[in-house]
């Protein structure tokens, strides 16, 4: 007697992004899938386009490696952007998938320079923007007519900034300044060197404004013991302190549903108000505020070579994970545009777009989980519904089954099928497995198509596994 077993595969899987392995399904879909998101619908699965916009070399007119980036429509449209090299600053607007250099600071001289996103920061503050170095703190106007170097020291008088990373924020009516156990702070006219220290055995990794008050994320440089300290900016020392866990690798905050969120070394988690509660393994860690981003009530996070994806859907607290590419990232560059801009070690910046009707990459694929069954099956069918097909769209539709073999099932191509958007597959003549693992890619498509839901049918079988 055969059973016919249905498998829905839909924007349930779509939206819980990828497992963290094969062996350890944790999300909707496997970790071997690439270059596809389920952003640009919520809940559809498209190919996610990641396109070059400019290369970063020595010898071109950007150069050196993104450090960090602040979002100021009001000024330059959609962000200012800062790299470094050899010491060197240089300054980009980045506008329409440009990146228009601006100004280059000095050399960086002795153990003074712009840095990696482990030690940068850039924020806009009373009509100026300030940028801190390993040393010290640059401004300049809008216009960057006038960049002061060394402004802390040199304009403000102030002795140079010592432990990094040096992380800011606005709060209130004042720049703050994260310098080792420090807080330093200026009101527009006059600068407060330590106007709040914390246990000198702790290192100041983030701060950002939450609920009206400073949250300062820390680490001890010896014990490793991570706290979360608060302040109102009044007083002479820190309101409140929690111990959130202990971790070598302490990186970064993000606010998301009135919720703070900190990334701490391998774990992401969030605040309580009393105590840290993880939410998911990550699996490597956050290097600092420069690699998350919040745009339209959702925060991409940039990790090495994936975007993780947190959202307000179906899953309020579990973030997503979407491989986009081989290459490598380093930062997550701030700007106003529709996509997220990425920048890696290439160098060069890679835009990645959310919208679903753009150009796509041939090596997107996905892979479904690997589903196991409780005995022999032959696959019968498999129905898949998708955005309507139009001109240049194409999938290729494969399963692999517990042989490793990957088997061929048919595609969804326009110049053959037209404008549909639902296609059944008979399977006939296959063998017997024991698991079933789908394939979908986009090999050969000049524009995407969204995939909306899959369902496969499997039969009972009581012929050998061996069996053709």
């Amino acid at each position: 007697m055969y059973e016919e077993r249905r498998i829905v595969i839909s924007a349930y899987d779509f939206i819980k992004g990828q497992s963290i392995s094969n062996e350890n399904p944790t999300g909707g879909f496997s970790s071997s899938s690439m270059g596809v998101i389920a952003m640009a619908t919520e809940g559809e699965l498209s190919s996610g386009v990641l396109s070059p916009i400019k290369a970063i070399s020595n010898g071109d007119t950007a150069q050196g490696h993104l450090s960090c980036s602040l979002i100021d429509m009001l000024h330059n449209s959609t962000g200012v952007a800062v790299y470094y090299n050899s010491g060197y600053g240089y300054f980009y607007n980045y506008l329409n998938d440009t990146l228009t250099l601006l100004k280059t600071s000095s050399a960086g001289t002795g153990s003074d320079y712009y840095d990696t996103p482990a030690t940068s920061d850039a924020v806009y503050y009373k009509g100026d923007y300030y940028f801190t170095t390993t040393q010290n703190i640059d401004t300049s106007d809008v216009s960057f007519t006038t960049l002061k170097e060394d402004w802390w020291t040199a304009t403000m008088g102030k002795s140079a900034l010592t432990g990094n990373p040096h992380m800011m924020c606005v709060y209130k009516d004042w720049l703050v300044i994260a310098d080792g156990y420090y807080l330093h702070t200026y009101d527009g006219s006059t600068a407060t060197e330590q106007a709040l220290d914390i246990p000198e055995d702790f290192t100041i990794r983030d701060i950002i404004e939450f609920k009206d008050m400073i949250y300062i994320l820390a680490e001890n440089k010896v014990s490793m013991q991570v706290k979360l300290f608060t302040w109102d900016g009044y007083q002479d020392s820190f309101l409140e302190s929690y111990t959130i866990g202990y971790e070598r690798d302490t990186y970064t905050f993000a606010i998301f549903r009135n919720t703070l969120y900190i990334w701490l070394g391998n774990t992401l988690g969030y605040f309580t108000g009393v105590y840290f509660e993880p939410i998911k393994y990550i699996g490597a860690s956050v290097n600092k505020s420069q690699r998350v981003v919040g745009k339209k009530g959702i925060y991409y996070l940039n990790k090495d070579k994936r975007v993780e994806v947190m959202y307000d859907f179906i899953f309020k607290k579990s973030p997503s994970f979407y491989t986009l590419t081989d290459w490598t990232f380093n930062n997550i560059l701030k700007s106003a545009s529709e996509g997220i801009v990425i920048g890696n070690d290439n160098p060069q910046l890679m835009n990645v777009i959310m919208s679903s009707d753009t150009s796509i990459r041939a090596e997107a694929k996905f892979y479904s989980n690997i589903i196991r069954f409780n005995g022999k099956v032959v696959i019968k069918r498999i129905i898949i519904e998708t955005t309507k097909l139009v001109s240049g769209n194409k999938m290729t539709v494969e399963y692999i089954n517990a042989q490793g073999e990957t088997v061929s099932v048919g595609s969804m191509d326009f110049s053959n099928d037209g404008g549909i958007s639902l296609k059944e597959f008979i399977i006939v003549g296959t063998r017997p497995t024991i698991s079933f693992q789908l394939k979908l890619s986009w090999t050969g498509a000049t524009t995407n198509n969204s995939v909306k839901q899959i369902i496969i049918y499997a039969d009972n079988s009581e012929r050998p596994i061996t069996n053709a």
